[in-house]
């Protein structure tokens, strides 16, 4: 599976609920990798396609929603 847009580098990233908001977890170049370790998580999980430009993210796209996120986090 690929980002919709290639820029210098794309990577999947998990991120959880903290606190009301969203934090990122972790992040993984292969989307299977990041979908496992994504399922051997408790709780709302959303793995998001990231392209970065350098060290700037420009691009943030869910891909999926595990665990029943349902927008209340």
């Amino acid at each position: 599976m690929a980002c919709k847009r290639m820029a210098q580098h794309q990577q999947y990233e998990i991120w959880i609920p903290n606190a009301g908001d969203w934090m990122l977890k972790s992040s993984w170049r292969d989307f299977e990798v990041g979908l496992a370790a994504a399922r051997a998580l408790s709780g709302p999980v959303r793995i998001m396609c990231a392209v970065y430009d350098g060290n700037a993210a420009v691009e943030r796209n869910v891909v999926v929603e595990l665990g029943g996120t349902g927008g209340d986090h």
